[in-house]
């Protein structure tokens, strides 16, 4: 899937969405906003999640359903919307996660 197979996103008008398939350790499946979303390689046998980095913050956020698994140092707001980003780009991070071999 490519980014020109997702659909709009809200967040669309803020950042264009940019993807990446980075197979070394912490893949980064996508970069929006000021935020990096990746998922670390070898966690275990842990279900599908998400981690979001943004500046010196990190949320992690269990996929289908989503849900917020942890955060750390970002605020409630922004919170938020990292969970609505994930919520609408769940399929392409399930996606990621598969092709990375976690799961």
């Amino acid at each position: 899937m490519s980014g020109a197979d997702l659909p709009r996103s809200r967040f669309s008008g803020y950042s264009s969405p940019t993807y990446f398939d980075d197979k070394h350790g912490m893949p980064t499946v996508l970069r929006l906003l000021n935020w990096r979303f990746h998922f670390y390689s070898n966690e275990g046998h842990e279900p599908p999640h998400i981690h979001v980095r943004a500046g010196d913050g990190e949320c992690k956020f269990w996929l289908s359903p989503v849900r917020l698994a942890r955060v750390d140092g970002v605020r409630a707001v922004e919170v938020r919307r990292m969970e609505v980003a994930v919520i609408e780009h769940e399929a392409f991070f399930l996606e990621k996660w598969h092709e990375h071999g976690n799961g």
